[in-house]
């Protein structure tokens, strides 16, 4: 078989950027890219998962924030831990991009708010 133009490594390196940034960023065609990550076993391109990750965190982030001072200290551990849940599975996306995101994540935040009394 061919040797892959592309490293997996070089795909890491981008998979934060939507297919067409990260084609251009590499210097390839959106097609070409495509076909790379099909030769790397990347079903979808990861940026969207990544994107709703940063974005969770980030929420999660502001609820912990919010949360310091107004409620127990237990919320803010278990928020704490959400982040890090969060984090850890940002990491594997980046090693595994066909890797799903929980549902328990989404389910975690939604009840962080109901606590935190924002919606």
């Amino acid at each position: 078989s061919k040797p892959v133009p592309v490293s997996i490594e070089e795909l890491r390196a981008v998979y934060h950027f939507p297919r067409e940034d990260a084609a251009s960023s590499l210097q390839i065609g959106c097609t070409f890219l495509k076909k790379i990550c099909r030769m790397h076993g990347i079903k979808r391109w990861p940026s969207r998962k990544l994107a709703a990750l940063s974005n969770h965190i980030a929420e999660l982030g502001a609820l912990a924030a919010q949360c310091y001072s107004e409620v127990d200290s237990d919320v803010y551990q278990n928020l704490q831990r959400a982040i890090s849940h969060a984090e850890n599975t940002r990491q594997k996306i980046y090693q595994d991009p066909n890797c799903a995101i929980t549902r328990d994540l989404y389910r975690e935040l939604h009840s962080f708010r109901k606590q935190c009394q924002i919606s």
